[in-house]
């Protein structure tokens, strides 16, 4: 758009009033024959102070202004209402903008890993089960004869089969910490590139490689966990960038919901590969599947995503501006030394890992256990209790979407950071504490009472994800990604022998009423240090202008 060329001598009668103090005079000046005529110049050579635009109605603001002494061009600008500044644009223009594209993507990301890390326990059952197989054999030189017979495609002890289940976490577990540090010397964009076609090749490879060779499932099994078990910390650090503290509950709650979205869609679609191919072979159907979805993200990805917002070539100016005024700016430096001392010593970093530890815990004890509860406390059958043990996954879904919707409105309408966060944590830990405890009150109640309360459990311990989950970007957003992957690794380790101690605590009297004790503990505990310590600002050991007094 082109303004027409304006002389500056209509604005010479300025209400001196503007120019008494730098704060006025820095923002904006009146002309006093029209006080919403607003004149702001960044003319270079202009003898007024510097001004960035020019604004000819109250609410548009024009930017890309060029002013010369004496007469001032205004040539190209774009308008932005104000009541679109508040979200770097309308509506429709903000659940396609850069930012919610990356969300989606984060989505279909975390949803292929929580498949891929679930998809082996089905495939597995096809794998090592008696199928039938027609084999023909000749009887004499111009007939044949075909007869059935079962046999399966790989004799594998038990103990075989859980080193097999296993392996993936293992990667997983690794993951974090080594990605983690990647990130902090390479492009995010890079890093989860190599993730993600490591992971869809692996996955593609597993059917031929295992054929050949049994060992090589571990190989494969392992390095789709050590790639994909690392795309979680590849968005950690990118949202860093591109996650504006407005909206950083919802995009983040969007972005994580994808791994409770695999566990309600996950196993239905592993069920219907398996029947497509009646030869005992559909489980090579389940990770060409997998593999060919991954790869196919990879050229999505690499196209929408970058580093930060600066550098997407197809951002446009008000999410731009939305995101910078939104957000801590900081920059990637290779050479920056960590602040190991203020690491260890921050009561924030560490109310954050033991909610993740707690949070580690309870995942892995009570989504390990699910069907085994299901089969022992319902009667159920082994197709049933998997349908069962979905419900938790559709809760914890549901819950984690609109609580990062909520946490935002809360940040929205004044409540502080740590305030908001502390809210949702203590709902999150207490609500999880709450269900357990009426668990072992109400002993042999309905069975049906118990799937509510486990279900209500899970979807409470969620709501972490717009809480102690994303709380490391707001206290120190330049070293998130790399805090993320130390935190998730650690807890990860602390939390492996979590099913051990589960087992054995079911094999005593009343089982489930102790881990269920043992359960509230925890989120109890994790919940009053989380309230006491939090916090909600960016630390002092955390600013760029500090960085170098802890070198």
């Amino acid at each position: 758009m082109v303004v027409k060329l304006l002389n500056i001598s209509k604005f010479d009668n300025l209400d001196n009033e503007h120019n008494k103090t730098p704060e006025i005079a820095s923002n904006a000046m009146h002309t006093k024959e029209d006080p919403s005529v607003k004149l702001d110049l960044n003319c270079a050579n202009f003898s007024k102070p510097k001004y960035d635009s020019f604004c000819l109605e109250p609410d548009k603001t024009l930017s890309n202004t060029n002013a010369t002494e004496g007469n001032c061009v205004y040539k190209t600008y774009e308008s932005i209402d104000k009541e679109d500044s508040n979200t770097g644009g309308s509506c429709c223009s903000t659940v396609l903008s850069c930012r919610w594209k990356l969300a989606y993507l984060c989505f279909s990301i975390r949803f292929i890993t929580g498949a891929m890390r679930q998809n082996m326990s089905i495939a597995i059952l096809t794998m090592v089960e008696e199928h039938n197989v027609s084999v023909s054999y000749f009887t004499n030189q111009s007939s044949s004869e075909i007869i059935s017979k079962t046999e399966r495609d790989f004799e594998w002890s038990k103990t075989f089969q859980g080193l097999v289940l296993s392996v993936f976490n293992v990667g997983a577990t690794l993951a974090p910490l080594i990605v983690g540090c990647l990130t902090r010397k390479i492009s995010e964009r890079i890093v989860m590139l190599v993730c993600m076609l490591t992971g869809g090749v692996s996955s593609l490879l597993l059917p031929p490689r295992v054929s050949i060779w049994n060992y090589n499932i571990f190989l494969t099994r392992a390095l789709a966990g050590l790639s994909l078990g690392g795309t979680d910390n590849v968005m950690y650090s990118l949202w860093s960038l591109w996650a504006p503290g407005k909206e950083r509950a919802s995009l983040l709650a969007l972005a994580y919901a994808g791994i409770g979205f695999s566990g309600i869609v996950a196993y239905p679609i592993c069920s219907f590969l398996i029947s497509v191919s009646g030869d005992g072979q559909g489980w090579q159907n389940i990770f060409y599947f997998f593999g060919i979805v991954t790869l196919l993200l990879v050229p999505i990805w690499w196209y929408n995503v970058f580093d930060s917002p600066k550098m997407h070539p197809r951002i446009s100016d008000a999410e731009l501006q939305f995101i910078t005024d939104n957000i801590l700016q900081h920059e990637k430096d290779s050479n920056d030394q960590l602040p190991w001392k203020q690491f260890l010593t921050s009561s924030a970093l560490w109310a954050i890992f033991i909610c993740q530890l707690a949070n580690k815990l309870v995942f892995s004890v009570l989504l390990s256990f699910l069907p085994y509860f299901f089969l022992e406390n319902l009667n159920s059958s082994v197709e049933e209790s998997g349908y069962l043990s979905a419900l938790p996954h559709i809760g914890r879904f549901v819950i984690g979407i609109i609580g990062g919707y909520m946490s935002d409105w809360m940040l929205s309408k004044g409540f502080s950071t740590v305030v908001t966060r502390k809210i949702f944590q203590t709902i999150s830990n207490f609500g999880c504490a709450i269900c357990a405890i009426i668990f072992v009150v109400l002993g042999n109640g309905s069975a049906w009472i118990f799937v509510a309360l486990i279900v209500a459990s899970t979807s409470f311990q969620n709501l972490g994800s717009v809480a102690y989950r994303i709380n490391a970007l707001d206290i120190a957003p330049r070293y998130a990604g790399f805090l993320n992957g130390i935190i998730s690794t650690s807890a990860s380790i602390i939390a492996l022998p979590g099913p051990v101690i589960t087992s054995v605590l079911l094999e005593s009297e009343s089982g489930w009423s102790k881990v269920f004790i043992a359960l509230a503990s925890v989120n109890v505990a994790a919940g009053v240090v989380f309230l006491i310590f939090a916090a909600g600002e960016v630390q002092v050991w955390a600013k760029a202008d500090n960085s170098s007094s802890y070198q």
